[in-house]
């Protein structure tokens, strides 16, 4: 069982580093790519269907689209700064939680009635 968790943990960990890589990344891009794609915002397909679902999707999507440039903008060199503490803390929380299952098994595994002993094997008297 506890390698089991321990697998389990190692995976969830490299998980969480790919997506902090990822995450990164994205921060470290020049902001200015977020103004790119407000402008297919208009070249949407089947624009006029969703404006009759969502009146105002575009106007909506450009002003997310703003706000998105300029809180990575704002973000700038402190966002690769940020991404690894967040890595560090949730990494530190995944394997604190790996040990406190391992620390769970090992308590139950200690309380667990132990299995009668078979009678040891004595030769038949002749």
């Amino acid at each position: 069982m506890h390698i089991a968790i321990w697998l389990l943990a190692a995976f969830v960990l490299a998980l969480w580093s790919l997506l902090a890589w990822a995450v990164g990344a994205l921060l470290g891009l020049d902001p200015s790519w977020v103004t790119d794609i407000g402008t297919l915002a208009g070249q949407v397909p089947f624009g006029a269907l969703i404006e009759a679902w969502i009146p105002g999707w575009q106007a909506l999507l450009t002003a997310t689209l703003e706000f998105t440039r300029t809180a990575l903008g704002w973000l700038g060199g402190f966002s690769q700064v940020l991404v690894w503490v967040l890595w560090a803390v949730g990494a530190v929380v995944i394997v604190l939680c790996a040990g406190l299952l391992s620390l769970l098994v090992a308590v139950v595994r200690r309380n667990m009635p132990k299995p009668p002993s078979s009678p040891p094997n004595t030769p038949a008297a002749a």
